[in-house]
């Protein structure tokens, strides 16, 4: 049931192709037209942060939440599949955008660096899911009307994050070098755990919230 809905949310989402290849686009534009070619995995996060409340307003707009509720479909099963969804969604804007810096950054006759889109991708992919660990709980909880706001929040605490961390010279004071030479798997394995443990807390939220609510 779950990779059902999980895959009946994609369809929904990306059809027409219109309407989303419009993002796909955005991606490449990022990597070509910015200074760092990478900047088309971030343009992915902060599109698929956008993107995911948009699933919601579908389901207002349609009144599928009242569909959902006929169909032999528990509703934690809608919540594990749009989570299964949207991270689907997102991995595969990532790639695009990490296809798109590779080719900009060979185009450009320079060296294609690992480690840096690694770690891009993986601060992106944290972003992301943190972001929609907050998200989506208020989501399933009252709908997108009432929760709308929060699309926009974690984009501004974001920005706001990063102009601070510029001013700051933030950047300046972390050897990414020396990071990734201690024990990158490590690094990444302590990451994925936190990460796993966020989006499972927030998608049991998410259920308890969804059930008790009215459709």
């Amino acid at each position: 049931m779950i990779a059902t809905f999980a895959g009946f949310d994609l369809m929904s989402t990306t059809t027409p192709l219109t309407r989303f290849l419009p993002s796909v686009a955005a991606i490449v534009a990022a990597a070509v037209l910015t200074p760092l070619p990478a900047f088309g995995i971030l343009a992915a996060a902060v599109l698929m942060v956008l993107l995911a409340p948009r699933t919601f307003a579908n389901d207002e707009r349609g009144r599928l939440d009242t569909l959902y509720a006929t169909l032999p479909i528990s509703r934690r099963a809608v919540v594990v599949g749009r989570y299964v969804a949207l991270i689907a969604l997102y991995l595969t804007l990532a790639a695009v955008g990490t296809a798109a810096a590779v080719a900009v950054t060979l185009v450009q006759d320079q060296q294609v660096s690992l480690v840096q889109l690694g770690l891009v991708n993986l601060a992106c992919l944290a972003f992301f899911l943190l972001v929609i660990a907050v998200q989506l709980p208020f989501f399933f909880a009252v709908g997108f009307v009432r929760a709308r706001p929060m699309m926009y929040i974690p984009v501004i605490a974001g920005a706001g994050a990063l102009w601070l961390a510029g001013r700051l010279g933030l950047q300046e004071r972390i050897d990414l070098d020396a990071l990734t030479a201690l024990h990158p798997a490590a690094l990444v394995a302590l990451s994925a755990l936190a990460l796993a443990a966020a989006v499972t807390i927030s998608a049991v939220i998410a259920a308890r919230q969804y059930a008790r609510r009215s459709l």
